[in-house]
């Protein structure tokens, strides 16, 4: 009964998609451009789930390739009735059937769970459908991953992701079987009671680094040779003096960590030497609850950068002073609430929005739960040309359309085909990457046009969090900026399995911009929420000496 009901549906979507003879086919043939390409680049940019659901139904069996891209746009646009329709046209041929699950994983699908679960299982067993099972988070798809015996591991890694019907028992038998694997889901469950110091150091580093969230004796992995490991382990140490050797560690993120770590392990500690911590350990330190108003007025005296991170946390007394040095709209609101309350700080965002233009201050102000007209501040500034990043993290600005011609993305795809990827220069040295143009060829094209443009050129490092990611691409160093524009995300098969992925920072679906992240070790929570563009090949160590306001000196294209 299932399959006469699927072929009644087959015929029911094909006849309503078929073309009549005068009209232009779907699928066009473009010059360089592999067959289809540009036309589904098209479907995805406007979200016409009609005409990619038209390129499915006059795809001919031979077609798997056009067939795993339209599988991916299935889920990115979203498009149910395609992803169905590739499903049982294509189900049986491996890369589509991967294609297929992985789509689902996508953010925003929300395909009919059961009809998903049901489909899944006719397809081919693979890894890729036992891991997506597991994203489906119901009884019934976790009992089905669990019947799929050659492919536990990768169950095993993902328990995580069905962490309420997941108890203690379930994870001892997968721990028993598949240790390395089940690491992964007891950090992210924080479940402690099952990694010993003995079993943990037998691991690969990537395991030993999201283990010691885990690890009772974790501060004994102070010492290991993985820069990544040690900044994990000081985040669960608990002695001071076995953190004191790291302040002085190779590495300058995990200096920063073992300072932090000494803050939080005896709050009255101060570093002896004050005037010679980078600007992001005098940050960290004025910034800690009990450091004394003297050691911050003394951090804040050195000007520039140190002005500038420190004002936040000047005292009262001080306002004359802070108020009357040059610093970013971000700063100055930020002292003046923390000193003189809301009230006071809105009013100066206000005035720095009216006669600035400030993003920050917009920022700010969206960001009140009360006393602002936030829809009325948002129709202002959709009038003016520099706040389309701002608007877009709070959902005020819909991003834009791409413009319908075929040509927009032929020029693309030709433009992402002339490089194969870009080196990042900074202080610390260099970090050569990889494109990965097929799988994310808009958000790659539009990186391109900006190194091009020298958009990156001695932007401020405005984010890193140790042993996570590393984050640029801000003109306004505040985390708020962008280059007046927004991209579509372009979700791929790619994961943040690994240390060295370039993906592009969002505030949600549809928000990127020029602001990317690099991971410094695999991040299994971003996969498929964030699109991977791109991967270091070397220099992956210069990650260990970046710290938040260096400058990447320039960007330019391999």
């Amino acid at each position: 009964m299932k399959i006469i009901c699927l072929g009644l549906c087959l015929i029911v979507v094909l006849t309503g998609c078929a073309t009549s003879p005068d009209q232009k086919p779907m699928v066009e043939k473009t010059p360089g451009v592999p067959l289809g390409t540009l036309e589904i680049l098209r479907a995805e940019d406007s979200r016409n789930c009609h005409a990619l659901l038209q390129m499915a139904a006059s795809l001919n069996f031979d077609r798997a390739f056009l067939a795993e891209r339209l599988a991916i746009a299935s889920g990115r646009i979203p498009c149910f009735q395609t992803w169905q329709l590739l499903a049982a046209q294509f189900g049986h041929h491996e890369n589509v059937a991967r294609a297929l699950a992985v789509a689902v994983r996508f953010p925003e699908t929300q395909f009919p769970g059961d009809k998903v679960l049901g489909t899944l299982l006719e397809l081919p067993p693979s890894q890729a459908v036992a891991e997506t099972l597991m994203y489906l988070d119901t009884d019934a798809a976790f009992q089905a991953a669990l019947g799929l015996k050659p492919y536990q591991r990768t169950v095993a890694k993902n328990l995580w992701r069905m962490k309420s019907r997941v108890n203690k028992e379930i994870l001892n038998l997968f721990f028993e079987k598949f240790p390395r694997e089940t690491v992964i889901s007891l950090s992210r469950m924080k479940v402690e009671g099952f990694l010993s110091k003995e079993i943990l150091q037998r691991m690969p580093w990537q395991q030993r680094q999201i283990g010691c969230a885990v690890c009772l004796h974790a501060q004994d992995f102070l010492a290991d040779p993985s820069w990544q490991v040690r900044i994990a382990a000081l985040r669960k140490a608990q002695s001071g003096n076995a953190v004191r050797s790291l302040l002085n560690d190779p590495s300058a993120l995990v200096r920063w960590e073992a300072l932090r770590a000494m803050l939080r392990i005896d709050p009255h500690w101060q570093p002896q030497d004050i005037d010679s911590l980078h600007p992001w350990e005098a940050e960290t330190l004025a910034a800690a609850a009990h450091t004394p108003a003297e050691t911050v007025k003394s951090l804040f005296a050195k000007g520039g950068v140190y002005a500038e991170i420190t004002a936040p946390h000047m005292p009262e007394e001080a306002a004359q002073a802070v108020l009357a040095e040059k610093l970013s709209h971000r700063a100055r609101i930020r002292y003046l609430e923390k000193c003189f309350g809301e009230e006071r700080a809105v009013a100066e965002a206000k005035q720095l929005f009216q006669t600035h233009d400030s993003a920050y201050a917009l920022e700010y102000l969206l960001g009140r739960k009360s006393g602002i007209d936030r829809n009325a501040l948002a129709a202002e500034a959709r009038l003016r040309d520099n706040f389309a990043s701002v608007l877009a993290d709070f959902g005020f600005l819909t991003p834009p359309i791409g413009e319908s011609t075929p040509n927009r993305y032929a020029l693309a795809l030709k433009e992402v085909e002339k490089y194969r990827g870009f080196r990042v220069h900074t202080g610390q040295g260099t970090m050569e990457c990889r494109f990965f143009g097929e799988q994310a060829p808009l958000t790659c094209a539009s990186f391109i046009n900006l190194v091009k443009s020298g958009f990156f050129d001695g932007l401020v490092v405005h984010r890193v969090v140790p042993g996570f990611v590393t984050q640029d691409g801000d003109p306004s160093g505040s985390g708020s900026g962008g280059p007046g524009y927004t991209l579509r995300c372009e979700y791929n098969e790619l994961k943040y399995d690994r240390a060295g992925r370039v993906g592009m920072a969002l505030s949600g679906k549809d928000t990127g911009g020029s602001q990317y992240f690099i991971t410094h070790a695999p991040a299994p929570h971003l996969d498929h929420r964030y699109t991977v563009f791109a991967q270091v090949d070397k220099g992956l160590d210069v990650l260990s000496q970046l710290r938040q306001y260096d400058r990447v000196e320039r960007i330019d294209l391999l």
